[in-house]
C-alpha cells in the first residue's frame, strides 16, 4: 500500500502597522490629509458571557476549526450608504465606517465586489496604525465575492477611491462582518479568553530549534505555512503546497473540516506570521513580526472527510516578492523516523512541535 507521506502540518487549527508591499499604497484619504464628516454604523453590542459558554464545550472538540469571532450580518453598498467625496481634479473617493462594539478586530464579507481598472481600495482602522493591502482590479473574481484579512479594533473603515478616468461602474456591497474577540494586538489578550501564546505546551515559536536533524529543512517549511481565515469566524492552519509540475500554482492545502459552513471564496490567509524573537520553553509572549503577506479568496479542488484534506487553489498567483516556500510532498513507501508539525493553533503565532515516534502505517 502506497503512503503519502506529506510534510505534516497539524490542521488544529501589535500594534498592528503592517508593513506594505513594495506595489502597496496607503488610502488616497491620508496622503491629501482630507478628513470628512462619516459617523460609524455602530452594530449592538453582541452577549460575550452566552458566546463564552458556547467556546467552553466547542473548544473541546478538536474536530472543529478554532472560533476567534462572529459572522454578524450586514447589508451596506455604494449607492445606500456611505459618503462620497468629489476632489477638484474630478476623482471620487468613497468612505464608509461600521463598529462593533469590544471587537480586537474587524474583518469584511464581500457579495458584490468588482473594481473597475484604476480604482483601488483599502481597509483600516479608526487609529490609522492599520491598512489593509491595496485591493485594485486584480481582485475581481467571476462570483464578484471577497474576503478580508483582519484590521485591528472595533472600528473599521472602507475607503473605495475612483479617478475621473474610469469608465466603468464599481460594485461594493458588504454582507457580513467578522468580530473579532479572540485575537488581537500581540502582548494584549483579554482575561479569560484564550489566542495568542494559548496554544498549548507542546508548542514553541517555529524559530525554536526542535533537533538539528530538522532544524535547516524547518527553516525551508516554515514559509509555506498559513494562517487561515475562514470568513465566518473560525480560523485553521493550511500550507502551500506544489505540484508534480513544480510550476508553483498556488495550490493549498488545509483539513476538510475546515469547509463546514465556510465558502472559499471568502478565505484569506497570511503567511510567515512568526515571532522574530523565539519564546523556547517559557512563559514569556511572543513578539509580531511585521508583514502583510496576506491574500484573498480561493476554489476548492478535492477534498475528503475520511482523511480530513481539503485543496484549494488560491485566486491570485504567489507574487516573487513573497518570501514563501511551496511544500513538497512524497509518495515513497519510506516511513518517517518522527513527525513535525508547523501551524497556527488556536489562532496562535506560528508554533512547532515535534513527536519521535514514529509513523505507522
Amino acid at each position: 500500500m502506497k503512503i503519502i507521506t506529506l510534510f505534516i502540518i497539524l490542521f488544529s487549527c501589535s500594534l498592528l502597522s503592517l508593513a506594505q508591499d513594495m506595489d502597496e499604497d496607503y488610502p488616497i484619504s491620508w496622503d491629501l490629509n482630507i478628513d470628512t464628516e462619516v459617523e460609524p454604523i455602530v452594530l449592538p453590542p453582541l452577549d460575550m458571557e452566552g458566546i463564552a459558554i458556547e467556546d467552553s464545550i466547542n473548544d473541546l472538540d478538536k474536530s472543529l476549526p478554532w472560533r476567534y469571532g462572529i459572522s454578524r450580518t450586514v447589508q451596506l453598498d455604494l449607492e445606500n450608504n456611505g459618503v462620497w467625496t468629489t476632489l477638484s481634479n474630478g476623482d471620487r473617493i468613497w468612505q464608509i465606517a461600521i463598529q462593533s462594539p469590544g471587537a480586537l478586530n474587524l474583518s469584511i464579507n464581500f457579495n458584490e465586489f468588482y473594481l473597475p481598472e484604476g480604482s483601488k481600495m483599502h481597509l483600516y482602522n479608526d487609529e490609522k496604525t492599520d491598512v489593509s493591502k491595496t485591493y485594485s482590479n486584480s481582485q475581481n473574481r467571476s462570483n464578484e465575492m471577497l474576503g478580508s484579512w483582519f484590521i485591528d479594533g472595533d472600528i473599521i473603515w472602507v475607503e473605495y477611491f475612483e479617478p475621473s478616468f474610469v469608465a466603468h461602474e464599481p460594485k461594493l456591497e458588504l454582507n457580513g462582518i467578522i468580530h473579532g474577540y479572540r485575537m488581537g494586538k500581540v502582548n494584549l489578550l483579554v482575561d479569560g479568553m484564550r489566542g495568542l501564546n494559548d496554544s498549548g505546551a507542546c508548542n514553541y515559536d517555529v524559530n525554536c530549534p526542535v533537533g538539528s536533524d530538522f532544524n535547516s529543512t524547518k527553516n525551508i517549511f516554515k514559509k509555506a505555512v498559513a494562517l487561515l481565515n475562514l470568513g465566518n469566524g473560525f480560523l485553521c492552519s493550511a500550507a502551500l503546497i506544489n505540484n508534480t509540475n513544480g510550476d508553483k500554482t498556488p495550490y493549498m492545502l488545509t483539513a476538510n473540516h475546515c469547509l463546514n459552513n465556510s465558502d472559499p471564496s471568502y478565505w484569506s490567509v497570511r503567511f510567515n506570521w512568526m515571532s522574530p524573537s523565539p519564546v523556547c520553553g517559557t512563559e514569556e509572549e511572543s513578539t509580531d513580526i511585521i508583514s502583510n503577506f496576506t491574500m484573498s479568496g480561493a476554489e476548492l479542488k478535492a477534498s475528503n472527510p475520511l482523511s480530513d484534506f481539503a485543496l484549494v487553489e488560491l485566486h491570485n498567483a504567489i507574487p516573487n516578492s513573497w518570501d514563501v516556500t511551496f511544500a513538497g510532498w512524497d509518495n515513497s513507501e519510506t516511513d518517517p523516523y518522527f513527525e513535525v508539525g508547523i501551524h497556527h493553533p488556536n489562532g496562535d503565532i506560528m508554533k512547532i512541535c515535534r513527536d519521535d515516534s514514529g509513523a505507522v502505517k
